[in-house]
């Protein structure tokens, strides 16, 4: 009888039922890990709360899963061991989700693959703050299950495939589903991962997952750097009438645009209340013109190149204009009033490295251009490693004052209040919110206390600027709200939260009697038409494209860098929509399009002549 139970045992041990077990047990588990990748993925892009990695739609889950797969596949392929493409691959994941999680934190922007050109860059910044690695506890919890599940199949009969036959015909059907499935998700006409229409990175990244977002922004980048409007066509521009404004300007006043690090007003997107006012001089300030700009896509670069240019970032396909655009030859304000006599100083606090500026303020032809190691007697804020905007402000003047009795221009990109705001004692806060605000209560306050001393330092600036016996006119502007607007405000993936969360304060002071020529004085506009209403407030001759922005900024305040659009009624158009303006804002794209080619109409770009 234990004879026959033992041959019947042994029938069943060798049958096919239980040679498939194995291999579907294998299977089971690089699938587990390939679902844990997308856990880790996904959390890292959440910063509002957990419970949104579960809004995404179950068909966008099966997409990230699959593009993990193509991935682990190229992985498996060179490997050929497959516990060890699961460990490797876990690395992978694990690894570039940390480093999303941290540059959402503190820049407000996720991972992207011109990031990774950019690398340098991602360095410096996180490099410069404490982390708190207990944070990405759950990630490096996940990455331990994805360990544990790779070790488990070190554990079992290896399968791998030893005859280079079989290796060629395996390698062979992993490449052509890979590619296949490839194709259909990102790269056919009509894909299965839509194209990214939204407001903000976060809504896209929360509906369809971080690898998914990552690639199909890396293809629209790889298509051109510049998206060509629909319906331009050559010679579309030559017959657009605009009418000038400036016809009896000629004014040359000294002009000072600073773009200034995280400068926010908390206040905007939630009931806050503090000790000590940390915007109070700015906000007394008379006979000065402020509103708010809009932020075109969630980072500083994005918004540095709007702000010279003048051109939306609605037809960029990537987040870092300055690596993906030659700047030689491009029109700015920086070329603009160089050819109207200006003397032109750019200066930045941090390195020549990040964002490329080094390369592209030289090649927008900035007469004179300063970066870290060019300030001397650099200040900072307690344990902060950023130089404030005072010190920064001192050596500007320094610069400001030896550049001859023409007109001046000068531009500078502060650092000061770049985060994490947790590297002060508490002791060293100045202000502090009365709202409790729970975790994230030490970063509020040492965030608003960076805002107090950028009111102090702005302050002590124009005094400065005030007891100089030349016209000189000012703007100074926010680069980007901080990520604790997504922490504090009520719904912060609303439409008009959203809009809120991208709207940084703008302030125009001058020492001697300026009007608000544009009326956008209280007014919320789009970063893009910012120069142009200086300019015009100033005086300065304009261009013709600085003429027609001035215009459709009277109907359509606001140009976003994605969907859509703003009317001065604050309804929200989609581009590609049919409304009255429509014929307007896609003139002004046909024009920035132009612009940014070799054989464009410099006419449309150059300032007018006098006899004009």
């Amino acid at each position: 009888m234990l004879q026959k139970i033992r041959n019947r045992c042994g029938w069943l041990v060798n049958s096919k039922f239980v040679n498939v077990h194995p291999r579907f047990l294998e299977l089971s588990v690089v699938l587990l890990i390939l679902i844990c990748s997308w856990v880790q993925f996904q959390f890292s892009c959440i910063y509002n709360s957990v419970t949104e990695l579960f809004k995404i739609d179950i068909k966008y889950i099966l997409l990230n899963i699959i593009t993990n797969y193509i991935l682990f596949s190229i992985i498996f392929i060179i490997i050929n061991v497959l516990w060890l493409s699961c460990f490797i691959f876990s690395i992978l994941t694990f690894l570039i989700s940390a480093v999303n999680y941290y540059t959402i934190q503190l820049h407000a922007s996720p991972l992207t693959i011109s990031g990774f050109g950019n690398f340098k860059t991602v360095l410096n910044v996180i490099g410069g703050y404490d982390l708190k690695l207990y944070k990405i506890l759950p990630l490096l919890t996940v990455f331990i299950l994805e360990c544990i599940l790779s070790f488990y199949l070190k554990r079992q009969r290896q399968r791998n495939a030893k005859n280079i036959k079989n290796i060629i015909i395996r390698d062979t059907v992993l490449c052509v589903v890979s590619v296949v499935l490839l194709f259909i998700c990102y790269f056919m006409p009509h894909p299965y991962m839509p194209r990214l229409r939204y407001w903000l990175w976060t809504a896209a990244y929360q509906e369809y997952g971080y690898l998914p977002c990552t690639i199909a922004s890396a293809y629209y980048s790889s298509l051109d750097a510049v998206k060509k409007p629909d319906g331009y066509y050559t010679g579309c521009v030559k017959n657009v009438e605009i009418k000038r404004k400036d016809s009896a300007d000629n004014e040359t006043p000294d002009i000072i645009l600073i773009l200034n690090e995280s400068f926010y007003d908390l206040s905007v997107i939630t009931d806050l209340e503090t000790d000590v006012p940390y915007m109070e001089n700015i906000s007394a300030m008379e006979d000065t013109i402020k509103g708010y700009a809009v932020n075109p896509a969630g980072g500083t670069n994005p918004s540095e190149y709007e702000l010279l240019t003048s051109n939306s970032m609605k037809l960029m396909h990537g987040e870092y204009p300055f690596h993906l655009l030659d700047m030689k030859d491009a029109n700015s304000i920086v070329t603009h009033l160089k050819q109207i006599g200006y003397y032109t100083i750019g200066a930045h606090g941090s390195d020549s490295i990040n964002y490329n500026r080094g390369e592209a303020y030289e090649a927008m032809g900035f007469d004179e251009i300063h970066f870290k190691e060019d300030f001397a007697d650099k200040k900072y804020y307690g344990n902060r490693q950023v130089a404030t905007d005072e010190s920064l402000y001192e050596n500007l003047l320094s610069w400001y004052g030896k550049c001859g009795e023409g007109p001046r221009f000068a531009f500078l990109l502060t650092i000061q209040n770049h985060g994490g705001w947790e590297l002060n004692e508490r002791k060293l806060d100045t202000v502090h919110a009365e709202n409790d605000f729970g975790e994230y209560d030490d970063e509020v306050d040492e965030y608003l206390s960076c805002i107090r001393l950028s009111d102090l330092a702005f302050k002590k600036f124009t005094g400065q600027l005030n007891n100089i016996d030349r016209h000189i006119i000012v703007c100074m502007v926010g680069d980007h709200g901080p990520h604790l607007t997504g922490k504090l405000a009520e719904n912060p993936e609303s439409e008009q939260t959203l809009l809120l969360r991208t709207s940084v304060p703008f302030v125009i002071w001058a020492n001697y009697d300026i009007e608000d020529r544009c009326g956008i004085d209280g007014r919320t506009l789009s970063m893009n038409y910012l120069v142009p209403a200086l300019l015009h407030t100033a005086g300065v001759r304009l261009t013709p494209y600085y003429n027609y922005m001035l215009d459709l900024k009277d109907e359509v305040p606001i140009l976003t860098a994605y969907s859509g659009y703003y009317d001065k009624s604050g309804n929200l158009h989609a581009y590609d929509s049919d409304c009255k303006y429509t014929e307007k804002v896609n003139r002004y794209l046909y024009l920035e399009y132009n612009n940014l080619q070799d054989d464009r109409e410099q006419r449309l770009f150059a300032p007018y002549s006098q006899a004009d």
